[in-house]
C-alpha cells in the first residue's frame, strides 16, 4: 500500500511540469503600440515674412488645414493634431504677428483678414496642397470663407466653430454713423470711441481702463505660447 502511494506520488510529480506547460500556453500574439505622430515645425518665407507652421500626418493623406483665432496661434492645436495625424495630413500656420512667424511693423505690413487670406493662400501652394478641407475659428473664419471664395474648388469642406461671418457695416453695429471709420482719433488714448472693429473689422479695438486703445497684432500675438 506504502508502496502504491509512493509509486502515485512520484508518476505526478513528473507530469505536473507538463500539465502545467498544458494549461499556460504562451499567447505569442503581439499587440502593436499605436505610433505618437511626429509633428514637424517649420517655416518658409512667403512676400518676405517669416512664416512659421506645424506639419503632422501622410504626405498622400487628405489635408486639413487649421486656422487659429485671436490672440494665440497654431500652438492651440498642439493637443489637437496629434489625434488627426494619424488619416490626415494637418498644416496649421501661425499668421504674420502671431505666435512663432515674423511680426513687421504696422508701417510696413498690412495686418487685414485679406492679406493675411493671401500669405495662408500661398502657403497652401507652397506645401503642395492643392485640395483641403478647413477649421475655422474666431480670427480663423474670415481667412478660410476669403480662401473658400478664392479658390472653391479647392475646399472639400468647411468646420466652423464660433466663426464671425458679417452681413452689416461696422458704423451700423457701433451704433453711430461715424462709428470708426474716419476718425482721427479712433483708438487713441483718451479718446472716447467705442469697443469694437474698424476697416471691416480687422484693426482690434479695445477698452482698457476707461480709455480706447489699438493693439497692434505683433503686440497681441507674442501672447501665444511657444512650439
Amino acid at each position: 500500500m506504502k508502496k502504491a502511494l509512493l509509486t502515485t506520488v512520484a508518476l505526478l510529480i513528473a507530469i505536473s511540469p507538463v500539465a502545467a506547460e498544458a494549461r499556460c500556453v504562451p499567447n505569442n500574439e503581439v499587440i502593436a503600440a499605436k505610433a505618437v505622430p511626429v509633428i514637424q515645425y517649420k517655416n518658409t518665407t512667403i512676400d518676405g515674412v517669416k512664416v512659421f507652421y506645424r506639419e503632422a500626418g501622410p504626405k498622400d493623406a487628405p489635408v486639413l488645414l487649421l486656422l487659429h483665432g485671436f490672440p494665440t496661434s497654431s500652438h492651440m492645436f498642439r493637443n489637437l493634431i496629434p489625434l488627426l495625424a494619424d488619416r490626415y495630413r494637418v498644416i496649421a500656420p501661425d499668421y504674420p504677428g502671431y505666435g512663432q512667424s515674423d511680426a513687421p511693423d504696422h508701417t510696413k505690413f498690412d495686418y487685414t483678414f485679406a492679406n493675411l487670406t493671401n500669405i495662408v493662400d500661398k502657403l497652401t501652394e507652397k506645401v503642395a496642397a492643392d485640395r483641403y478641407s478647413m477649421y475655422v475659428m474666431d480670427y480663423g473664419a474670415p481667412i478660410g470663407y476669403r480662401l473658400a471664395l478664392k479658390h472653391p474648388e479647392r475646399v472639400e469642406s468647411l468646420i466652423v466653430q464660433n466663426g464671425n461671418a458679417y452681413s452689416e457695416r461696422p458704423r451700423r453695429i457701433l451704433g453711430s454713423d461715424q462709428g470708426l471709420l474716419g476718425r482721427k482719433d479712433a483708438g487713441t488714448p483718451g479718446s472716447t470711441c467705442r469697443p469694437g472693429y474698424a476697416r471691416d473689422y480687422e484693426v482690434p479695438i479695445h477698452r482698457r481702463y476707461g480709455r480706447c486703445r489699438t493693439y497692434q497684432p505683433r503686440q497681441l500675438g507674442r501672447r501665444s505660447g511657444a512650439a
